[in-house]
């Protein structure tokens, strides 16, 4: 299917929605399924760009040789997903923290959202070393972001730009690829702008 970019005018709480790619998964070839890549853990069957893909790959494998590991709470998003959220948002906050429907980067699979863990080895009954999840040291949350240890956040950070990603400022858990539109992106570490108390707040370029 071909999946244009909306225009961001109209009604939004209308079931009759536009195309998007994350609508039309396996249908054009534009987004790929993710699977459980080394140091990377996904919250259920998950589909992504084949740069988001890449990208995890190599995150992965750079947070696995640190002693963590990624768990990726959200990828594609559909166009209803997207409008529940945005109507269920406060309207003082729809913008901030929700997009609009149809133009969240989440639609068009280009947008990840992830938490960094530790992990811990232990050996099972025959001896054998194996790696399991520990506990997160980074937020998925709008009420909690602004708690985040900034310590643990640069390692989250690091990770993600060195394997080719930028963040979305306001949120400490998106990171994106391939987006032409910079606009709030960038490759600081700091906490967003909104947290009180932050003399050094992570800002667009």
């Amino acid at each position: 299917k071909n999946c244009p970019v909306v225009s961001g005018k109209g009604d939004y709480t209308k079931i009759n929605y536009p195309c998007i790619p994350c609508d039309s998964i396996g249908e054009g070839g534009l987004l790929v399924e993710l699977f459980k890549y080394p140091g990377v853990k996904l919250n259920g069957r998950l589909n992504a760009t084949i740069d988001i893909a890449n990208g995890l790959i190599k995150a992965g494998k750079i947070a696995q040789s640190r002693g963590y590991e990624l768990y990726v709470q959200s990828t594609c998003r559909s166009y209803e997903t997207q409008r529940l959220l945005w109507n269920r948002a406060p309207e003082k906050q729809r913008t901030v923290k929700v997009s609009r429907p149809g133009l969240s980067n989440h639609g068009f699979g280009n947008a990840v959202d992830v938490q960094l863990k530790k992990t811990k080895k232990t050996t099972d009954a025959y001896g054998n070393e194996t790696t399991k999840s520990g506990a997160a040291i980074t937020s998925l949350s709008f009420c909690q972001q602004c708690k985040q240890d900034k310590n643990n956040l640069t390692k989250l950070t690091d990770i993600m730009f060195e394997a080719g990603f930028t963040r979305y400022c306001p949120e400490v858990w998106h990171y994106e690829i391939g987006v032409k539109e910079e606009k709030n992106h960038t490759k600081c570490t700091g906490l967003p702008p909104s947290c009180k108390n932050n003399p050094e707040p992570c800002k667009a370029k």
